[in-house]
């Protein structure tokens, strides 16, 4: 009787060690259900933010790039005093607003980031109105009133206000979206940690585990790749892989720091394509981004290794040329002018497109900063294109 209590008390602490076994592996198996439930709602929101960030980093590149078409608009009228050259300035308006309005939209329902973005369209307005301000003084024959207002320092504050304001903006959404990565990573570490002592429950379990794990490990991955595609994003331009304007601009400050450093040469050069809106207004859109496609292709092929080819926007790229003197760098934008002349490219219906670039190029000085030798080729790029384009000039 004593043995068969015995056993009957093992059969029963077997049963009950069985039911726990279960119910344990029943409630780790909903644990696990439920983080990895949370990593997916975590990765899919950091993709969801991705995207947005990709949307308001674009906007406000493009802002800053109508800006500164506003800006090279007004001042070309002031230059030569015909308004043709006011085309880029009231081209540049309505897409202003646009984006101001994009900006508003994508930040509605957060006050902190919508107030960030009204200060950028009232910083923005007050510098259109004084552009319009001192477009309408040359228009009314007063061209040293007009100078007199460009000249002023406001004019130039106000252009940087701008620019620190839309920085300032995109830095708080690039920390919006790391802190939306950090809970997405943070949920995946917690799931993977969990699964990791989930393999120790059993032969069972493990088999689970493995399953879970295989998940963990693919959205692991796909936090991985969408960290890896916001740095791209960050640091390319999207139609030609090229370097944007940010990390051309960034890259071109360290090359300077380092030629001055060293006391070596460095030269910068502007790229202009040649009547681009007509291609565009020619052949449609499609064609356009081709001939940008193609520009980009020649100048990375014809450039030297060490050299940088960047997109600034629209059809303007720039190249930087380290320790390269003003004649080297001359020659190699002569080659890459050549290249792109000679470049045969067709659209699917057989039509050719003649593309040709005007090129200015700069070398820095001992006074020089990136922004005056940037503004140096600029000017040299908009010599050679009043000068009858198809051509490469050094600024003097």
């Amino acid at each position: 009787m004593a043995k068969i209590g015995s056993a009957s008390r093992t059969s029963a602490w077997r049963g009950y060690s069985f039911v726990a076994v279960v119910m344990a592996l029943a409630t780790m198996l909903v644990v696990a259900s439920l983080l990895a439930h949370q990593a997916a709602g975590e990765r899919d929101a950091a993709t969801r933010q991705l995207r947005a960030t990709q949307q308001v980093l674009s906007a406000t590149s493009e802002l800053e790039i109508q800006l500164l078409q506003a800006v090279r608009g007004q001042r070309g009228y002031l230059l030569t005093g015909d308004r043709m050259f006011l085309q880029p300035f009231e081209k540049a308006r309505p897409q202003i607003a646009g984006r101001l309005e994009q900006l508003e939209i994508a930040t509605r329902g957060d006050a902190p980031r919508h107030e960030m973005v009204g200060e950028i369209r009232d910083k923005s307005n007050l510098l259109l109105q004084d552009l319009s301000d001192t477009i309408a003084n040359q228009a009314d024959g007063d061209h040293d009133g007009a100078v007199d207002r460009t000249a002023i320092a406001d004019g130039r504050r106000r252009i940087e206000s701008v620019s620190a304001s839309i920085m300032q903006f995109e830095q708080s959404e690039r920390e919006l979206l790391e802190s939306r990565l950090a809970s997405a990573n943070a949920a995946a570490a917690e799931t993977e940690n969990y699964q990791y002592s989930l393999t120790l429950v059993g032969f069972l379990l493990l088999a689970l585990g493995i399953s879970v794990l295989v998940s963990l490990k693919r959205a692991v991955r796909r936090e991985s790749e969408i960290r890896n595609e916001l740095r791209r994003i960050a640091a390319t331009d999207e139609l030609t892989g090229l370097a944007n304007r940010r990390e051309f601009l960034a890259a071109l400050d360290r090359a300077v720091a380092g030629a001055k450093r060293r006391r070596a040469p460095l030269a910068v050069a502007m790229l202009d394509i040649d009547h681009f809106k007509r291609i565009n207004d020619t052949f449609g859109h499609p064609a356009g981004d081709a001939v940008l496609r193609r520009v980009a292709l020649t100048a990375v092929d014809i450039v030297r290794a060490e050299d940088l080819v960047g997109r600034l926007g629209g059809e303007e790229f720039a190249v930087i040329l380290p320790a390269a003197p003003a004649q080297s760098a001359f020659d190699v934008c002569e080659r890459l002018r050549l290249a792109v002349q000679s470049s045969d490219l067709e659209l699917e219906t057989g039509s050719p497109i003649s593309v040709t670039l005007s090129t200015g190029i700069a070398a820095l000085g001992p006074h020089d900063t990136a922004e005056s030798l940037l503004a140096r080729a600029d000017q040299a790029l908009y010599d050679a294109k009043n000068g009858g384009r198809d051509r490469v000039l050094l600024a003097a």
